[in-house]
Parts: structure tokens; sequence; C-alpha cells
């Protein structure tokens, strides 16, 4: 079966997301804080399309050290266990095509060896890709919000829904 997924680079580090787990890649903007009751890594939240989405520090989540955010950065909204959010990353790199569980054939295919078999404890790695420029690590996206996470995640937007709500009543109030 022929995969496909985008590369991204976090300093030294590249990792990869299935292609089909992606929604967009876009230039960096300013994230709103929702203070520290958010999962660890969660930096704040965005409006995507009227959406408010949740954006994350992956270096943060898979154990790496922060750095300060630059313009020239990116983020890339994606699927995580059917939440759209988005992961702050320094590039977004290329797309890249896999023929999992068999060699790769041709110049655009690459050889995606599969996470449990490179460790069989392994969480949230769902492959390890050989490219041209190292290793990416591919991530399961599925594992990377915990129940907890999610709790917590849902309780800081409950949080912001509920000031934005008395925000727009005190403007009510005011007319």
């Amino acid at each position: 079966m022929n995969n496909a997924y985008l590369s991204m680079a976090l300093g030294e580090l590249t990792i990869a997301l299935p292609l089909g787990h992606v929604h967009k890649v876009a230039r960096m903007v300013a994230v709103t804080p929702v203070g520290e009751e958010g999962p660890r890594g969660m930096l704040g939240v965005v409006n995507l399309g009227g959406r408010v989405v949740p954006v994350f520090d992956p270096r943060v989540r898979f154990g790496l050290e922060s750095r300060e955010l630059d313009q020239g950065d990116h983020i890339v909204f994606a699927w995580a266990r059917n939440r759209l959010v988005g992961l702050w990353v320094d590039e977004a790199g290329e797309v890249f095509r896999s023929a999992s569980g068999q060699a790769a054939h041709g110049a655009d295919r690459t050889a995606v060896t599969p996470g449990e078999s490179v460790w069989k404890d392994l969480r949230g790695i769902a492959g390890v890709a050989s490219l041209n420029e190292g290793l990416a690590v591919i991530r399961d996206l599925d594992a990377f919000l915990s129940e907890e996470d999610e709790r917590q995640l849902n309780a800081a937007l409950e949080r912001l829904d509920a000031e934005d709500f008395g925000r727009e009543a005190e403007k009510e109030d005011a007319r």
C-alpha cells in the first residue's frame, strides 16, 4: 500500500505526519494564550476559518527544548483523535511517498520501517523513514493527545468560550 507523508523540521529533528491527517499548512500567526489550564505544550488557540483551534509546541510534547516563536515558522493543522490541532514547526517540508512493508521502488518512494518493528512499546511513533537528509520520525497523531490531555483541552476551551460569552454579554449591557 502506498502512503504519503508531510515532513516537518523541529530544529535538527525531522518528523512526518501521514498526509491524510494534514488539513492545512500556514505561516505562523498570533496565538492567543489560554493560561495554564491546557495540556502540556499547548501554546494557545488560533482562529482558522471561524473555528477555534488549539496550537501545540511539539517540542515540549516530544521532550525537546522549546524556543521562541519566529514569523518564518509554520503551523501544520492536522487531525489528532478526531480533533483539529495546530502544530508549531520550524518549517513544513516536502511530501514523500512510501511503499509500507515493502522495499521502496523508484525515486519518489521512501522505505518506511513500522514503529512496532523498531520498539514494541514505542508510543506515538508510527514508523521511521529514511530520507536523503536523514531519518524522519513518523508520528501517530491518534496518540498525540491522551484522555487526560483531551479533558484538560476541553476544560480550557470551555473556559475560553465562557469568557468570550461574558465579554459579549458585557458589550450588550453597555449598549
